[in-house]
């Protein structure tokens, strides 16, 4: 498995467990992230690897913002999937972004079936779902 793989996993894994922990994934674990993915991405491919590491971390931002506005993603999981996509790049941040809403919704419905006899409004914690999709990802199973 690459290095980089093996540092996104981990970042991916510990920015599920603040998020759970904590209700937040750390500004300074993103910015971590973000540079680590810019500078495997110029490392491997020079500029070009740069521009489509770019290219991944702004598709997030560009395609969930509207979403995180009417309050159906958090700050933090918006940035999460910009640091992925300067990880993966552009084509392969869909990607994951697609597992994960739907490993998102598979653990939503769990939640909301053990949960049916409160009331309320019940969030899950979309790092761990989030989490999923790298784990799949990288695991080759896209």
């Amino acid at each position: 498995m690459e290095l980089r793989f093996i540092f996104l996993l981990v970042l991916s894994l510990a920015a599920a467990i603040m998020d759970i922990l904590s209700y937040k994934i750390s500004n300074y674990l993103i910015l971590t992230g973000i540079l680590s993915g810019l500078g495997f991405s110029f490392i491997a491919t020079g500029m070009q690897g740069l521009s489509g590491s770019f290219a991944g971390l702004c598709i997030p931002l560009l395609s969930m913002f509207v979403f995180y506005r009417l309050g159906l993603f958090g700050a933090g999981d918006l940035k999460l999937f910009s640091m992925i996509g300067a990880f993966v790049g552009p084509g392969d941040v869909v990607l994951v972004m697609a597992v994960s809403f739907l490993a998102g919704a598979f653990l939503g419905l769990i939640k909301i079936l053990a949960l049916e006899r409160r009331k309320g409004l019940h969030k899950i914690r979309f790092a761990v779902p989030t989490f999923f999709g790298v784990l799949i990802y990288i695991g080759g199973f896209l």
